[in-house]
């Protein structure tokens, strides 16, 4: 089934930033990673698909990387000549959001190591 390039893409900047190399990894990631499901969309390509993404459109990745660095250069050089451009209850409703994802990673956390505890059963 044909993925969307955005899709890829967002599969291998997830790659990159968590240096997840291989289109296996990857593969597996985008299968058990509950940020990279949200991230996706629940779409998880295998390996060979992200691995031919990656091989043919090497220019055009470069290309939407060097945009993306380009643009938050731009946007950092801006909030640091006049702070105030930044609105405040942009700045504590962010504040907020990363509380909460805090609270809900550490919770996943905890499950994972309840999870990490339990015998494993298979089922025949």
């Amino acid at each position: 089934m044909p993925r969307h390039p955005g899709t890829l893409l967002k599969i291998y900047i997830y790659g990159y930033l968590n240096r997840v190399q291989s289109s296996r990894r990857l593969e597996r990631e985008a299968q058990r990673n509950v940020e990279l499901i949200w991230l996706t969309g629940r779409l998880a390509p295998d390996f060979k698909t992200i691995a031919d993404f990656r091989r043919g459109n090497a220019l055009g990745i470069r290309k939407v990387c060097g945009q993306f660095v380009e643009m938050c250069r731009a946007e950092l050089d801006r909030a640091d000549r006049d702070p105030s451009l930044v609105p405040e209850e942009r700045v504590e409703h962010l504040k907020e959001k990363i509380a909460t994802v805090r609270k809900q990673m550490k919770k996943l956390k905890g499950i994972g190591r309840e999870l990490g505890r339990r015998p494993i059963s298979r089922c025949r």
